[in-house]
Parts: structure tokens; C-alpha cells; sequence
């Protein structure tokens, strides 16, 4: 091997965590080793395309968001769709950014607009999001129709989305 691709083999072996807990983010549903080992697989054709310097996390995550966006679409018709796609591009915004700073103001904010969301809304933010439960599953515990459980959580993403953008533009 050569120096640049030992260079590189070690820039994809030190974002393992990081691409899984990525990929762990976006779908928590998905067979996470699975996508893990397809973008790994990418990254490895993709050697020689890479040019050393530059911003390897970012690349390496677009490259985990295309793979982990193959699995859910492979598993559409048996799931629900696990994240709108505002709330991906937020996500891959949040994992690719080398600012700090500004992932601090992210979630700060998100902390923020979750404890105004009402209790029973962030109940079911945390048994979807947290304990990675199915809206089906979520649906039958409550006694609700899986239809009505979706609109609740767009509601929930909603208002989230525009709360997080009020303390999003009120903080620049």
C-alpha cells in the first residue's frame, strides 16, 4: 500500500463510530452494520477519487446518508419513513459541520423547542425517536389509528421545525 492510501485507510477506519452513529440518526429501523459496511464499501471504491486534505467527514457522510437513503427506500413499503426530509437535511447539516459553535446552537435550540412542545408530544418524540418504536407499535399501545399518529407527529415536526427556526434566526 501506498502512503496516501494508508493515510486514507486510517481517515475511514477513525470515522466508524461517527458514520454509525450518523447512519444510527437518520434510520434507527435500518440494519445499521449493513448500511455501515455499503458505505465502507463506497469508501474503499472511491480511494483514488478522494483528494487528501480535504473534508473527509463530510465526505464520508454524504456518502452514509446515499447509502442509509437506499435502505429505507428498500424498506418503504414495510415501514413508515423514519425522519421527514427537512429533519434529514438537518441531521446531514449537523454531522458534516466542522463549527462547534454552531452545533451547540443547534441542539441548545432543539432542547429548547422540545419542552415547549405539550407532554403528551414529547412522549411520543421519545418512543419514536429515543426507543426507536415503530408508529404501528406506538399506534397499537395507545389504542390509536396509525393514520392519526401520523399526523400527530407532523404536527410535532412542524412545530419543531418552526420553533427551531424562530431561535435559529433570533440567535444570528
Amino acid at each position: 500500500m501506498t502512503p496516501e492510501q494508508i493515510e486514507y485507510l486510517q481517515l475511514v477506519t477513525n470515522h466508524q463510530a461517527l458514520l454509525f452513529g450518523y447512519i444510527r440518526s437518520i434510520a434507527p429501523k435500518v440494519s445499521h452494520d449493513d448500511v455501515l459496511q455499503e458505505t465502507n464499501i463506497v469508501l474503499w471504491d472511491k480511494m483514488n477519487t478522494f483528494e487528501l486534505g480535504t473534508n473527509f467527514k463530510a465526505f464520508a457522510c454524504r456518502i452514509a446518508y446515499l447509502k442509509t437513503m437506499e435502505a429505507l427506500n428498500a424498506h418503504k413499503r414495510k415501514n413508515w419513513l423514519v425522519f421527514d426530509s427537512d429533519i434529514l437535511d438537518g441531521i446531514s447539516d449537523y454531522y458534516t459541520s466542522d463549527d462547534d459553535e454552531s452545533q451547540s446552537r443547534i441542539q441548545s435550540a432543539l432542547r429548547t423547542c422540545l419542552t415547549k412542545l405539550k407532554e403528551r408530544d414529547r412522549d411520543l418524540i421519545y418512543k419514536r425517536y429515543t426507543l426507536g418504536n415503530t408508529v404501528r407499535a406506538i399506534a397499537a399501545e395507545m389504542g390509536k389509528k396509525e393514520g392519526a399518529l401520523q399526523q400527530a407527529f407532523f404536527r410535532c415536526h412542524k412545530a419543531l421545525r418552526s420553533c427551531m427556526e424562530k431561535s435559529l434566526n433570533a440567535s444570528t
